[in-house]
């Protein structure tokens, strides 16, 4: 008797860590096609809305800069007749997204710059398949310095 209880005990703790592994492969998949950009933003959000609608939510994004006022690329302005997407004048604080992603208006804090608002877009932004947002600097060392990262962005729940 002994035996089929310890024998029962071996397949149960197996099945355990076989559904315990399913799991976590599901849920790091689910991520994944998040960071990737397999899933839009939409649905990102209606499945936040599902849930209990935190204030927030977080999302894996590559996150650029430029500097609209410094046309050292050779890509921006000469500084003088600058407007964003939605009609305001460039600023710190302003990002650049995809609207189809992150509407206008919507409040972003960005790990290692701050708080912004989502006021311009780009073809960058709207050419890559996962979540870019473009942050403004004042100056195109400023934007190079920052370089490329790819942080959790917090987004308020619009």
């Amino acid at each position: 008797m002994n035996k089929r209880i310890i024998t029962f005990m071996v397949c149960l703790t197996l099945l355990l860590i076989i559904v315990d592994s399913l799991l976590i492969h599901n849920l790091k998949k689910e991520y994944k096609e998040i960071c990737e950009g397999n899933v839009s933003y939409s649905e990102v959000y209606t499945y936040q809305q599902k849930q209990e609608q935190p204030d927030y939510i977080t999302v894996r994004a590559k996150v650029t800069a430029y500097a609209p006022f410094d046309n050292k690329s050779g890509i921006c302005n000469d500084g003088t007749t600058s407007t964003t997407a939605t009609g305001t004048r460039p600023r710190i604080g302003v990002a650049a997204v995809d609207p189809n992603k992150i509407p206008y208006g919507t409040e972003l804090y960005i790990p290692g710059y701050g708080n912004a608002v989502a006021e311009d877009t780009g073809g960058a932004m709207r050419s890559y398949d996962g979540i870019q947002i473009d942050v403004v600097m004042n100056s195109y060392e400023e934007a190079i310095n920052w370089g490329v990262r790819y942080v959790d962005v917090t987004i308020r729940n619009i």
